[in-house]
This record gives C-alpha cells, structure tokens and sequence, in this order.
C-alpha cells in the first residue's frame, strides 16, 4: 500500500509497540533517509502558538539510535494584505530550531 511516502500511526498500543518501529527501522536502514514528525500530533494550519510536545518521537529515535533536529514554524503576520484576499494580512513564517543549547533563528 502507498501512503504518498508516509508512515500511518495510530493510537493503538500494538501498532506503537510493533508495526510501528519495522517501519521505522525500514526508512532508517536507507542511506539518507529522513522521517518528519509533529510531536505536537499534528500539524493544525495557520496555527500561531506552539503546543505541548509529545515524548514518543523521542523515545522512537533513540530507541534507533537516529539524530532529531526540533524546530519550529511561527507564522507572524505583517501588516501588509493580501492581494486577492485583502480581509487577510500576509505571514511570514520563521523556522527556529533547537540544536543542544542553541536556537537558530
């Protein structure tokens, strides 16, 4: 089955426990394969504040031994509108990631 590249979770703790981590241990095992989690649970648009951070992501990668780089989407508006929807101010979205001690802005 095709998941357009994607890994389908859910909150059954046999699928956590066993389907899960082969899948997991799949991509891994390509050179230069990368997973993209939302350890929030998902990914809500045009939302502006982050929300609690989940620990299984975590837990997942060092289970398999693999690097996290966390980050960030904030979307700040401008106080220009937008062309075809002047009712909307146009965002900027700024990507902060948390590498150790450090922030990138």
């Amino acid at each position: 089955m095709r998941n357009i590249d994607s890994i389908p979770v859910t909150a059954s703790f046999r699928y956590l426990r066993s389907e899960l981590p082969k899948h997991l241990n799949k991509i891994f095992s390509k050179k230069n394969h990368w997973v993209v989690v939302y350890p929030e649970q998902e990914l809500w648009l045009n939302y502006r504040k982050p929300r609690p951070l989940q620990k299984d992501p975590y837990y997942y990668a060092a289970k398999m031994n693999v690097p996290i780089i966390s980050c960030f989407v904030e979307i700040k508006d401008t106080n220009k509108q937008e062309k075809l929807h002047p009712e909307f101010n146009k965002t900027r979205w700024n990507l902060s990631i948390f590498l150790g001690q450090f922030f990138l802005l």
